[in-house]
């Protein structure tokens, strides 16, 4: 395969949470081996990671358990800790122009990281201005129409013999897995990436359709 111009590696993410991230995680890959990175990550990464590879953090949503007491055991930090922490991680406001984030849909960049910014009284980094729909991406390659993790995993061969995912499903470190599964897979397979969306200092969204019509 023909690692992509311009990148060094990707980052994968899938956010969980509804109303608010309560879960985040990330994976990187080296774009021109398709490894998980190895080595020491930086100490201002704290309890976040211990390594380049993988990123993960509970997050304490702000306004879900208002008046309601806290479990003092748990290792939920705030979105802002845990943004601060994965910047560090990901190496800095200006990671983005060598990184490529891969998500699986908009909504986890395009839509959750604003909103949640917003909740917590943080900027925005600069970084998730733009990003891969791992969906779009797929399916133009491959000429189907998968709507989701699920379809692009069986598509790929990726399923459990009775039809399931490997892991928990909507656990984001385990589906962060499952897509950087079918990442490797569509490049392997001689597949584009690149940005598929992105937003300005405006805050206007700019997308495209994939050929089957499916929306990033």
């Amino acid at each position: 395969f023909t690692p992509p111009e311009g990148y060094d590696r990707y980052v994968v993410i899938d956010f969980e949470g509804k109303d608010e991230i309560i879960e985040f995680p990330a994976i990187a890959l080296d774009a021109r081996t398709l490894q998980e990175l190895d080595g020491p990550c930086s100490p201002a990464c704290g309890a976040a990671a211990t390594a380049r590879n993988r990123f993960h953090r509970w997050v304490r949503p702000v306004a879900l358990f208002n008046g309601k007491p806290l479990n003092p055991r748990s290792e939920a930090v705030s979105f802002a800790q845990a943004l601060q922490e994965f910047d560090a991680w990901v190496g800095g406001p200006e990671a983005g122009a060598r990184t490529l984030f891969v998500i699986c849909g908009d909504w986890d960049i395009k839509t959750q990281v604003p909103k949640q910014c917003r909740l917590s009284g943080v900027p925005v980094p600069p970084y998730f201005s733009s990003w891969a729909n791992l969906k779009v991406l797929y399916n133009e390659h491959f000429g189907t129409d998968t709507r989701g993790m699920k379809g692009m995993l069986g598509h790929s061969g990726m399923l459990g013999p009775h039809g399931q995912v490997q892991g928990q499903h909507h656990l984001g470190m385990h589906d962060s897995t499952n897509i950087a599964k079918v990442l490797v897979r569509l490049v392997q397979a001689g597949g584009a990436t690149g940005v598929t969306g992105c937003r300005d200092s405006s805050g206007r969204i700019s997308s495209r359709w994939s050929a089957q019509g499916t929306r990033r």
